[in-house]
C-alpha cells in the first residue's frame, strides 16, 4: 500500500517548478498539495502513518472493554472489517490519474488502524494460551515446584508460542509472496509499463490487484474465527454504573496515577511504544526507498518479501534453539534483537552524506530484507 500511495502521489504531484512529476524519475522531488501547503510525497506517506498512530491512540481506551461480555468479539469484528475494507478498496482507483491520491491516503490510514488493532486483540490471547499448555500446568500443579521454576516454565512456554506464531505468520507471508511473484512473472503485452519489463508485475494494475488480493485473503481467513468462536465465551458483565465511552479513559487515568508503584512496567510500555514506532517507521522508509529505486514496480519488492519470509523463519528457529541451548532469558534475546535492529537506521543514515551507500542501491535493499527478517522479525 505505501508503494501504491507513493505512485499515486507522483501521478498527481508537481515538481518544485510546477511541472508534472515523472514516475520514471522517482528519486526527484515531487510535491502534493493539501490546501495551499506543498508536501513532499515521501513526507506525505510518513504523515499518513503518523495520523494512523494518533487515531490508534484515541482508540486505545476501547481495549478496556475487551475484558467484558462479548466486546472483544465485537471490536475484533469491527477492526477486521475496517482493515479489509481499507486493503481491498484501492482497486476502485485502478484508473485514477493521481487526482484522488488523498482517497488512497485515507484508505491506507483505515487499513493501518484495522491491522494494528486486530493484531493487538489476537496477541492478547497468547499469554493465556501459553500459560495453560500441558507442560506448564504439569509444573504448576506439582507441589514441589518453586515459584521460580513455575515462572521459568511460563516464560519458556510464552517464548515458544510467540516464536511459533511469528513462524506461522512468516510462512503465510512467504506463501503469498511466492504466489504473487509467480503472477508477476506472467508475460504481458498491455501497458503502460513501469520499467519496460513487459510482465504483469511491471504494470500499475498489478499493485492494485495484489493489494486487493491480500485484503480478500485476510477476510477469508478471518471469517472462520467469527463463525466457530463459541457463543458462550464471554467475559464478566460490563458494570452497569459505567459508561462504555468513558470507561477506558477513566482506567487510563487511574493507571497513570499508579506510575510510581509500577515503574518497571511503565518503562517497558514506553520502550515498547518507541520500538514499535521506530520499526514501523523503518519499514515505511524502506518502502519509500524501494518505490523510488524500482520506479514503483513491485516485482523485486515481492522477491524481497520471499527472502524476508525465509530469513524470518530461519531467524525464529535459530533464536529459539539458541535460547533453549544456552538458557537465554527473554531480556538477553531482546538485547540481541534490538542491537541488530539499531544497525539498520545507522546504516541508512550514511546515505545523508554518501551517494554510494546508505540504502542508495538495490543490493542494499536485498541485504535489508535478509537482515530484518532474521534479526527483527523474531522479536515480535
Amino acid at each position: 500500500m505505501p508503494t501504491l500511495l507513493q505512485y499515486l502521489g507522483f501521478l498527481g504531484g508537481q515538481t518544485a517548478d510546477g511541472q508534472k512529476c515523472q514516475t520514471d524519475k522517482a528519486t526527484d522531488s515531487c510535491f502534493v498539495f493539501v490546501g495551499q501547503a506543498a508536501i513532499p510525497v515521501s513526507s506525505m506517506i510518513l504523515y499518513v502513518q503518523a495520523i494512523a498512530f494518533f487515531l490508534q491512540f484515541l482508540l486505545m481506551p476501547l481495549g478496556s472493554l475487551g475484558d467484558y461480555d462479548r466486546y472483544s468479539y465485537k471490536l475484533l469484528a469491527v477492526f477486521t472489517a475496517m482493515g479489509c475494507i481499507g486493503q481491498i478498496s484501492p482497486v476502485l482507483l485502478i484508473n485514477d490519474n493521481g487526482k484522488y491520491w488523498y482517497v488512497m491516503a485515507l484508505l491506507m490510514i483505515m487499513a493501518i488502524i484495522g491491522y494494528c488493532c486486530t493484531l493487538i486483540f489476537y496477541a492478547a490471547a497468547y499469554p493465556n494460551i501459553s500459560d495453560h499448555l500441558p507442560a506448564v500446568k504439569r509444573i504448576a500443579s506439582n507441589l514441589s515446584s518453586t515459584f521460580d521454576q513455575i515462572q521459568l516454565a511460563k516464560e519458556q512456554s510464552r517464548k515458544k508460542v510467540s516464536t511459533m506464531t511469528v513462524m506461522c505468520a512468516s510462512a503465510g507471508f512467504l506463501m503469498v509472496s511466492i504466489l504473487l511473484s509467480g503472477i508477476a512473472r506472467i508475460p504481458w503485452s498491455h501497458g503502460p509499463f513501469l520499467t519496460g519489463g513487459y510482465t504483469f508485475g511491471d504494470t500499475p494494475m498489478y499493485n492494485y490487484i495484489g493489494t486487493a488480493f491480500c485484503g480478500g485473503l485476510w477476510l477469508i481467513l478471518a471469517i472462520p474465527y467469527f463463525v466457530f468462536s463459541p457463543k458462550g465465551r464471554r467475559g464478566p458483565p460490563f458494570p452497569t454504573d459505567e459508561n462504555c465511552w468513558k470507561f477506558g479513559w477513566n482506567n487510563l487515568v487511574l493507571a497513570f496515577r499508579d506510575v510510581r508503584h509500577y515503574r518497571q512496567l511503565f518503562k517497558f510500555i514506553l520502550a515498547n511504544f518507541l520500538f514499535g514506532d521506530a520499526v514501523t517507521t523503518i519499514d515505511q522508509m524502506m518502502s519509500i526507498v524501494q518505490g523510488e529505486l524500482s520506479h514503483f514496480s513491485t516485482e523485486n519488492t515481492v522477491l524481497m518479501g520471499i527472502m524476508y519470509g525465509v530469513a524470518s523463519i530461519c531467524g525464529c528457529l535459530f533464536f529459539l534453539w539458541l535460547s533453549r541451548r544456552y538458557r537465554w532469558t527473554s531480556k538477553t534475546s531482546l538485547l540481541v534483537h534490538l542491537s541488530a535492529t539499531a544497525l539498520i537506521p545507522l546504516w541508512g543514515s550514511m546515505g545523508i552524506w554518501s551517494t554510494k551507500i546508505g540504502f542508495r542501491t538495490t543490493p542494499e535493499l536485498w541485504l535489508f530484507s535478509l537482515w530484518a527478517g532474521f534479526f527483527t522479525s523474531p522479536l515480535w
